[in-house]
Order: C-alpha cells, then sequence, then structure tokens
C-alpha cells in the first residue's frame, strides 16, 4: 500500500524542534466543503509544497542547523530556507520551499502570474514530484537533528 504524501511531513519535523506559534504548509490533499455540497478529497498536487512557520521563542541554533540540513539534502530537487521578519509584532517567518520555485518568481511576476499558478501551468510535473521529495527531505531533516543528539518524541 501506498503512503499518500500530505504535504505536512516537514512541519512535523520542524514542530519536534520547538513551539510553533504559526504554522502553514500546503496540502496535497485537503478536504474541502463549497456551500451546501458534501465534503470531498481535492487533488492540488498541481500545487508545489511549502512549509512555512514561526517558533515562539526562536533559537539560532536550530535555525542553522536546519539551513544545515537543507544545504546538505541530496534528493530530487534543492531546498532552501527563506526569511521575512513579521511586518507587525515580533518575529521571524520562516517558509522552506523548493529552490527552484523561488528562482521561478522572477519569470511569474514578469507574467503577471502568482507563482503558484505559474508553476501549475509552465511546470506541471514540478509539483508532484515536489510532493514526494520532501517526504525523503523530512526524513533527511529528522536524521540529522538525531544525528546532534536532538530526541523526537
Amino acid at each position: 500500500m501506498k503512503t499518500i504524501v500530505s504535504g505536512k511531513e516537514l512541519l512535523a519535523v520542524i514542530e519536534s524542534l520547538g513551539e510553533l506559534e504559526w504554522m502553514r504548509f500546503r496540502n496535497r490533499y485537503p478536504e474541502v466543503q463549497i456551500k451546501g455540497e458534501p465534503k470531498r478529497i481535492e487533488d492540488r498536487s498541481s500545487y508545489f509544497p511549502y512549509t512555512s512557520f514561526r517558533f515562539q521563542n526562536e533559537r539560532a541554533d536550530i535555525i542553522n542547523n536546519l539551513q544545515q540540513a537543507l544545504a546538505c539534502y541530496q534528493g530530487t530537487m534543492e531546498w532552501i530556507l527563506i526569511s521575512q521578519k513579521r511586518e507587525f509584532g515580533d518575529g521571524v517567518n520562516r517558509c522552506v520551499l523548493p529552490k527552484h520555485v523561488q528562482d521561478m518568481k522572477i519569470k511569474a511576476r514578469e507574467l503577471e502570474l502568482h507563482i503558484d499558478d505559474y508553476m501549475a501551468r509552465f511546470e506541471p510535473e514540478f509539483s508532484p514530484k515536489a510532493f514526494e521529495d520532501i517526504v525523503k527531505l523530512s526524513t533527511h531533516v529528522k536524521s540529522f537533528f538525531e544525528r546532534l543528539g536532538f530526541i523526537f518524541d
């Protein structure tokens, strides 16, 4: 039986590294309900996975080690951690996503498309591969932290 890749695999690892104040991820098969219709599972495989989060009490060593784990990952694609200081309030919002997506944001803007729509339209085969790779990335990140002595529940 094949495991269903939800997109939450990396978030589950990151949640174990420290308490999160905020989180978001792209669910590959979310349950949706449109007014008056029964709930159904929607396939969003054409949209790339990402994992966004903000720690309640961020530790620089965790962020540095997460960046190192991403840098040494040898999977199907390269993944990066981007950071943005919150406009209002304290803390830094972080996002792990495929580097190729970040690189394509300029092309998407030139065509006046959101990056989600650009990737789905011009590179429809990319996102399903990224969903499969995020599972391997999650395993790698967990192993990386375990080698540093981090204990997961």
